[in-house]
């Protein structure tokens, strides 16, 4: 059953309505048992705890790595955006491309 919340005395859906269901169909509404938002918050609070610990447990060595990587990849892309540039206003036909995009 899709959940829904009362704003400003109107029942408003949060989640899609079933496609079954059409214009003029009788619904039953009753309250939640719990809040839909306190369990979240509280699943999101403990999935958190669960990474945090999970990164704790990590070699930092590892992380350095992976900085390393990320930062050589973005200096690859910053060259070849470049060097894409650079072709591209040395091409004397007007509006041409360099060809790193890809032949249209």
């Amino acid at each position: 059953m899709p959940r829904a919340i009362l704003k400003n005395g109107t029942i408003c859906p949060v989640e899609p309505i079933p496609s079954d269901w059409t214009e003029g169909t009788e619904l039953q509404v009753e309250k939640a048992q719990e809040s839909y938002a306190a369990v979240g918050r509280d699943k999101s609070a403990e999935w958190m705890r669960e990474v945090e610990a999970l990164a704790a447990m990590l070699d930092p060595a590892v992380d350095q790595q992976l900085e390393a990587a990320i930062a050589d990849i973005r200096k690859q892309a910053k060259w070849h955006q470049e060097l894409q540039t650079i072709c591209a206003e040395s091409d004397p036909r007007e509006g041409a491309r360099s060809g790193w995009e890809g032949k249209k």
